[in-house]
C-alpha cells in the first residue's frame, strides 16, 4: 500500500509468526483476544468487541478491513459500534445461510477473492450489486519468478539433475486431497522412469498419507519435506506442480505462485480455479477426486517437455497480467478511497 496515503495498523488475536512478520515490516500490531466462534464466551466476546471499539475511537481509525471468519464478526461489530465503514474480505466459498446476511449487514463493502466466491452472495447482488466486488489474490512477482534456483533443494533431497520431480504444496489437511496425488504418483511411476515426488507441507493428515505411501510401495519415490519457509526455491526444484483439492477452492494462491515461477501446472477444475488460467494453455484442469485423470495430465507434460515449457511461460504472463500483488494493492486502495469519500 501507498504509506503516504494509508497508515495500516493490524489487530491480531495473539502474538505469533504472523505478528512478528508484520512488525518486521514496520507495521504496528495490536493484540486483542478473539475466541474461536464455536466455543465463544459471551462476556469475553463483548469485552473484546468493546476493547476493539475503544481502540478504533481512540486511534481515530477511519476504516476497518477484516480478514477471516473470526475477525469478521469481531471487527464488523466493533466498526458498527464505532460508526466507521468496514470491509469484509471474503476468502471462503461456502455460504453459512442467515449468518452471511447478518455479517453482510455490518459491512459497507465485501471483497470476494474470485467470481466463484462472489456467487455466495447472489441474494445480495439482486438488490445491491455494488456492495460486492472481486479483487483477485496477488503474488509478488519478484519473490516467485522463473530465475530462482532449485539446485539447493534438489541437493538437500538427493535429487539428481536428470530426475524429473513432481510436487504438491499445501497444508496436509483432508480437503487438500493429497491422497489423490499419492495415488496418481503410483500410476505415473509405472510409466515414467526416474521420477520422484515431493509432498511439501505438514498437518493432521501426514501420518495417514505416509501410511498410504507405504501401502502403495512408494517409500523410495515420495519425499515428505514437512513445512518449509523457502517455497519459491522448493517450487524451482520441481518440473511439474499439482493442485489436488477435493472441495471447491475459493481461489488457491499456490496456483498463482506456481504459475509465477513459470511451472507447468495440473489443477482441479472447481471453485475459483478455472478463473486463474485457460485450460491447456496456462494450466491443465482435471476433475476432483480423479487420480487417473491427474496422472494422465502429469504424464503428458513429463513426456512433452516443449509443451510443458510453453505452458510455464504462458502461466507467467498470465500472472503478470492478472495477479500481480501491486495490482491487488491498487485495487484495494481504490475501495478504501470510495468508502472514505462517502464517509466525508
Amino acid at each position: 500500500m501507498d504509506k503516504s496515503k494509508f497508515h495500516p495498523i493490524v489487530v491480531c488475536p495473539a502474538y505469533g509468526s504472523l505478528s512478528e512478520a508484520i512488525q518486521k515490516m514496520g507495521i504496528e500490531v495490536i493484540v486483542i483476544k478473539m475466541e474461536t466462534l464455536h466455543k465463544i464466551n459471551p462476556f469475553h466476546f463483548f469485552s473484546s468487541v468493546w476493547q476493539m471499539r475503544r481502540f478504533i475511537k481512540a486511534g481515530h481509525i477511519d476504516l476497518v478491513h477484516s480478514n477471516g471468519s473470526r475477525a469478521t464478526l469481531y471487527g464488523g461489530l466493533a466498526a458498527k459500534f464505532a460508526k466507521v465503514p468496514a470491509i469484509w474480505h471474503v476468502r471462503v466459498i461456502e455460504s453459512v445461510g442467515w449468518y452471511d446476511k447478518f455479517l453482510a449487514s455490518l459491512f459497507a463493502k465485501l471483497i470476494a477473492v474470485s467470481q466463484a466466491v462472489k456467487k455466495r452472495f447472489d441474494w445480495l447482488l439482486q438488490n445491491k450489486p455494488e456492495k460486492v466486488t472481486v479483487i483477485y489474490n496477488g503474488v509478488d512477482l519478484e519473490e516467485f519468478n522463473p530465475h530462482i534456483s532449485g539446485a539447493g533443494i534438489r541437493q538437500r533431497y538427493s535429487l539428481s539433475p536428470k530426475t524429473q520431480v513432481v510436487g504438491i504444496v499445501g497444508n496436509l489437511i483432508p480437503w487438500k486431497g493429497q491422497e489423490y496425488f499419492i495415488r496418481a504418483a503410483r500410476i505415473i511411476d509405472e510409466r515414467i522412469t526416474d521420477v520422484k515426488f515431493l509432498v511439501v507441507g505438514d498437518g493432521e493428515c501426514r501420518r495417514k498419507l505416509e501410511d498410504l505411501t507405504k501401502e502403495l510401495g512408494l517409500e523410495e519415490k515420495i519425499i515428505f519435506t514437512g513445512a518449509r519457509g523457502d517455497i519459491p526455491e522448493v517450487m524451482a526444484a520441481m518440473d511439474i506442480i499439482v493442485h489436488s483439492s477435493i472441495s471447491p477452492e475459493p481461489f488457491a494462491r499456490v496456483i498463482i505462485e506456481a504459475l509465477a515461477s513459470s511451472k507447468p501446472l495440473v489443477a482441479i477444475n472447481s471453485g475459483g480455479v478455472p478463473e486463474i488460467g485457460e485450460d491447456y494453455k496456462e494450466l491443465r484442469l482435471v476433475p476432483p477426486r480423479n487420480e487417473v485423470a491427474m496422472a494422465e495430465a502429469v504424464i503428458c507434460l513429463l513426456q512433452d517437455k516443449e509443451k510443458a515449457i510453453k505452458m510455464g511461460r504462458r502461466g507467467r504472463r498470465r500472472v503478470e497480467n492478472w495477479f500481480d500483488i501491486k495490482a491487488n494493492a491498487r485495487q484495494t486502495e481504490q475501495v478504501y478511497r470510495e468508502l472514505l469519500e462517502k464517509k466525508t
